[in-house]
């Protein structure tokens, strides 16, 4: 009788016995389940490179680098302001300069 009991008892709890599925881990930005990638853009020459980032989410927005660029001034105070270079080692500047008009006493280049 007592095996009888011990093994219907068992039946009924195989019956109502369930394996349950553990909740997924989260995934992080960069798809990893329970990561903890910090995402952003990992390009140092772009302009919103995140030194913090683990992960390179293509969210860099960069200049392009074709080598073709060129800057035209037309007016009375124009400039480039390449901001303080000093803090950042060598470097060197170097410029075409086209005259349309010829030589005259306002038309100089000013080093500083």
């Amino acid at each position: 009788m007592i095996k009888r009991t011990s093994a219907l008892l068992l039946l009924i709890g195989m019956a109502f016995w369930t394996c349950e599925e553990e909740e997924p881990l989260p995934e992080d930005c960069a798809g990893v389940a329970g990561g903890n990638n910090i995402c952003g853009c990992t390009d140092i020459t772009a302009f919103n490179y995140n030194s913090n980032a683990t992960y390179d989410d293509g969210s860099c927005q960069s200049h392009i680098d074709n080598g073709d660029y060129y800057l035209s001034f037309n007016g009375s105070n124009s400039h480039v302001d390449l901001g303080d270079m000093l803090s950042q080692g060598s470097y060197t500047k170097a410029a075409w300069v086209k005259r349309t008009y010829g030589y005259a006493v306002g038309n100089n280049i000013i080093s500083g």
